[in-house]
Parts: C-alpha cells; sequence; structure tokens
C-alpha cells in the first residue's frame, strides 16, 4: 500500500471541525450538536409514524401519554395520537415526541419516557445518522485503566477531549486552545479533569502551560486541509496527577511503521474515548474501530464513532502492561451521506513528546 496524497477538495474548504465544545459554553448540548440533530420528531412528519385520522397532526406524539378528547388530555384532535391512546400503527426509529434532544429515552437504556425503537437518535447502540452505521459508543469505568488516564480538558469557554502522556503531560489538538472556530484569538485551558465520570473523578489539575506546533494557524485550519497535520497540542499541569490516574504512551513508530501495521490487519481494531457533547460529563469509548486510509501528511481516516467534544481524544491500542496512543481526534469531513472522521498520527508529534520529557518532571 502506498500513503494517499490526499482526497477529494485537499487544501479548500474543510468540513465542519470535531469542536471541543468551545463556543458552545453556556448552551445545551443539543444546540451544540445542531449540524446533526434535527428540528424535535413532534414536528416532524417521520416515516412510520402514525397518521392523523382528522386532519389535522398532534404536536405530541409518541409522547406516552394519551392527547386525544375524551380518552386522553385533549391537546390533540380526536384521532391523530392513535399509537399512545390506542397503541395503532408502526413506528418510526425517532416517532417519539423525546427524539432528538440529546437524552436517551428508550425503556432500559434511558428514561422510559419513549417506547422502545423509537428513540435511536439519542440511544446508543442503535442505529443513527450521527455516524456512519451504528452508534457503538459505550460508558466505561473511568476508576480502571486505560479509561482513568483519558479526561476532559476544561477551557474558559467549553471543553476539549485530552489523555495523559506522562504524570504531568496532557495531548490533545490544537485548535482547543482557541476562542472560536475560524479564529487566531486564543484561550486559556484552566483545568483537566482525569477520570470525571459524572459526580466522581480520579484527579484534577490546573494547566500551567500549553504547547502548540509552529506553523499552527487556527483560522487557516478552518478553511484548509493543508495543515491538518498540526492540529495537536500538550497541556503542562501544575500537578503529577497520572502517577494517580495513570498515563499512555505514545506510539514511537514512523509512518512507514504505521503503514505497515495497516498492511498487516493490526490497525482494524483499535479503542477511541472522549467527552462526547451528548455525555458531557460521562466518558464514551468505542472499541474495535478501525483506521481506514492513511495519508502522507501524517493523518487517517478512522470509523470511530465520535463527536463534538472529542477533539483531542486518543485512538490507542494496547501494548504490553500499558497502551500506546496511535493518534487523536481532529476533525470530520463529509462523504456522501456519511462522513470521514480524521485523526492526527501520533509520529507527527512523537519528538516533540520526546523533547518535552526531558524537561517536565
Amino acid at each position: 500500500m502506498s500513503l494517499a496524497g490526499g482526497w477529494p477538495g485537499e487544501a479548500v474548504a474543510r468540513a465542519r471541525r470535531r469542536l471541543g465544545m468551545a463556543w458552545c459554553a453556556g448552551a445545551i448540548a443539543v444546540a451544540c450538536l445542531a449540524p446533526w440533530l434535527a428540528a424535535p420528531a413532534a414536528a416532524q412528519s417521520a416515516p412510520g409514524t402514525p397518521a392523523s385520522t382528522s386532519g389535522e397532526a398532534c404536536p405530541y406524539l409518541v409522547d406516552g401519554e394519551c392527547d386525544e378528547p375524551g380518552i386522553g388530555t385533549g391537546a390533540c384532535p380526536a384521532g391523530s395520537d392513535a399509537w399512545d391512546c390506542r397503541r395503532e400503527g408502526p413506528l418510526a426509529a425517532n416517532a417519539c415526541f423525546h427524539a432528538r434532544d440529546g437524552q436517551c429515552d428508550e425503556p432500559g437504556t434511558g428514561t422510559g419516557l419513549c417506547p422502545p425503537g423509537t428513540d435511536t437518535k439519542d440511544c446508543r447502540g442503535r442505529p443513527s445518522p450521527a455516524f456512519s452505521g451504528r452508534d457503538d459508543r459505550v460508558f466505561v469505568d473511568t476508576l480502571r485503566a486505560p479509561w482513568s488516564s483519558i479526561g476532559r480538558l476544561e477551557t474558559e469557554t467549553g471543553h476539549c477531549s485530552g489523555v495523559l502522556v506522562a504524570p504531568r503531560i496532557v495531548l490533545t489538538a490544537a485548535h482547543c486552545f482557541f476562542e472560536e472556530e475560524n479564529s487566531n484569538v486564543r484561550e486559556r485551558a484552566l483545568e483537566f479533569i482525569a477520570g470525571l465520570d459524572g459526580p466522581r473523578e480520579v484527579a484534577r489539575s490546573a494547566v500551567v502551560r500549553e504547547i502548540l506546533p509552529e506553523g499552527f494557524d487556527n483560522a487557516r485550519h478552518a478553511e484548509t486541509s493543508a495543515i491538518d497535520g498540526l492540529d495537536w497540542a500538550f497541556a503542562v499541569l501544575a500537578d503529577p496527577i497520572g502517577d494517580l490516574a495513570g498515563f499512555m504512551r505514545i506510539d514511537p513508530g514512523s509512518a512507514e511503521d504505521l503503514e505497515r501495521r495497516f498492511d498487516a490487519g493490526v490497525l482494524a481494531a483499535v479503542s477511541q474515548a472522549g467527552y462526547s457533547a451528548d455525555s458531557q460529563t460521562k466518558l464514551t469509548a468505542h472499541e474495535g474501530c478501525a483506521v481506514l486510509r492513511l495519508f502522507e501528511d501524517g493523518t487517517f481516516f478512522h470509523d470511530c464513532d465520535a463527536i463534538d467534544g472529542d477533539s483531542g481524544s486518543p485512538l490507542f491500542v494496547p501494548d504490553g502492561d500499558g497502551f500506546l496512543v496511535l493518534g487523536i481526534m481532529s476533525a470530520s469531513y463529509p462523504d456522501g451521506d456519511g462522513q470521514n472522521e480524521m485523526a492526527v498520527s501520533a509520529h507527527r508529534f512523537y519528538d516533540a513528546w520526546r523533547d518535552l520529557l526531558k524537561e517536565v518532571r
């Protein structure tokens, strides 16, 4: 196999980047997920949704409560809320009133406000248009390795994901340190919280220093693919929390080494984990995803399920008694009806990490 020189549209306008919830501070997750969260299903006419026999639509279709007059709340015209009132008619994948609101509402896996199979957008492990095929993310135990070494990097306006690669060093994406997507105005990273899981965490520390690659231009990165391989960064912490949370090593292999492993099929089962926008303070992981295509600029496409908030999250493999970071989540590019997730390969930042280790103790 030879490394691909690029992809259709190289060095032109980029697709929407995988942002770390920066520029969404103070907004609910649904607003930040607007590129793929459509209007609530209640306002749509989803295929398979029970039709109104009155000619008028019910705004509260499939919300678990009968809303027809006489037998329900009366909020809907007679015959327009057939499933809730009489359990009649087929149900579409996102027919529930509460679908597409950023919270899983199916029984067993969510709040139970929706019938089974009607909130597929928000519930993991079911078909989802936010990904290529299914959303295969799962929640993991952040008190255990390797998940404890992955954390949420808090900035002034939002967050990104990151991974400890030394007791005081966090690896993340360079674009996480800027105020807006197309701006070069920097913002401070405040702290890194390792192993965050709702109200509990493994450890946290303030960020005291940021290291970005020379030549990274955030505004330019928003407009072109020409500097994709520079979207990596390190955050130096005040405290050595990696001694408690654990840390991963960065893959020392060259581009040629990565190519050989790709050809041998070794990269067909990797893991990725980060703090997705629809989970906020709970770590989601996709285990067993694959590297799909390598590029000469030190990036690669993969099929790990990642969304906003996952920027800077690691793609990694086990190695002896530890784990090796193969790359970090950076961006997403459209491809027909789907999208290609892109990561920056470890060989783009290995030397910088090795030099930083000599300096930061």
